[in-house]
C-alpha cells in the first residue's frame, strides 16, 4: 500500500511559481526591463533612493498618529473609545 501523501513528494523537483522559459518573452527594445525581469541599472538606481524629507515626514506623521490616537483614547474616558484606538493601533 502506498501512501498518497508519499507519492505526492516522490517527485524530487520542487513546485515553483517560475513558467518555463519558452513561455517567458523578451522585453520590448526600448523597455526599462532586463530579460531577466529586473529593472535596468539606471532605473534600479532611480527606484532605491529615497528622498530624506518624505522619509522623515512619514516618520514624524506615523508617530503623531500613534500619539493622536492614545490622547484622544485617554482623553475621552469612554471604553468604546478605547476598544476603537486599540483597534487603530495595530495598524501602526
Amino acid at each position: 500500500m502506498v501512501d498518497a501523501t508519499a507519492a505526492a513528494y516522490a517527485d524530487p523537483v520542487a513546485a515553483t511559481m517560475v513558467p518555463d522559459t519558452e513561455l517567458l518573452t523578451t522585453p520590448a527594445g526600448g523597455s526599462n526591463v532586463l530579460p531577466s525581469g529586473r529593472p535596468r541599472p539606471a532605473l534600479r538606481d532611480a527606484l532605491r533612493r529615497i528622498p530624506s524629507g518624505r522619509n522623515a515626514l512619514s516618520v514624524a506623521s506615523c508617530w503623531g498618529q500613534t500619539r493622536g490616537i492614545v490622547v484622544l483614547a485617554c482623553a475621552s474616558h469612554q471604553p468604546l473609545v478605547w476598544a476603537v484606538a486599540f483597534l487603530l493601533m495595530g495598524r501602526a
